[in-house]
């Protein structure tokens, strides 16, 4: 049986992995970082068994709520308006904006 290899959508936003100073394009923008956290979050990805990783789930958000690893201020709405001659418009939900080196323009 194949692990479940499935993240909840925060997950990825503090991965000390997803930290842009250790992978072009990271979502940890915050570049938090620890190791029980990232433990945690990989033994969930990999585990075949959906309580289990239900379970280290909830334990990394428990992590993430006690270390507060940043305070949300305010969240500004990301718009792409652009002609019909570009294309590859892929927005990444992170907000970065590394996308726009893949544009085309046909």
């Amino acid at each position: 049986m194949a692990a479940i290899k499935t993240r909840f959508s925060s997950a990825i936003c503090f991965e000390t992995n997803e930290s842009p100073d250790k992978k072009p394009g990271g979502r940890n923008r915050s570049r938090y970082s620890n190791p029980e956290y990232d433990k945690i979050v990989n033994e969930a990805i990999n585990t075949v068994d959906k309580t289990k990783a239900k379970e280290l789930y909830v334990k990394a958000q428990e992590i993430i709520s006690n270390d507060l690893p940043y305070i949300t201020l305010w969240y500004p709405s990301n718009m792409v308006v652009a002609t019909k001659r570009i294309g590859n418009i892929k927005i990444n939900p992170s907000g970065e904006w590394t996308f726009v080196k893949d544009l085309t323009v046909n």
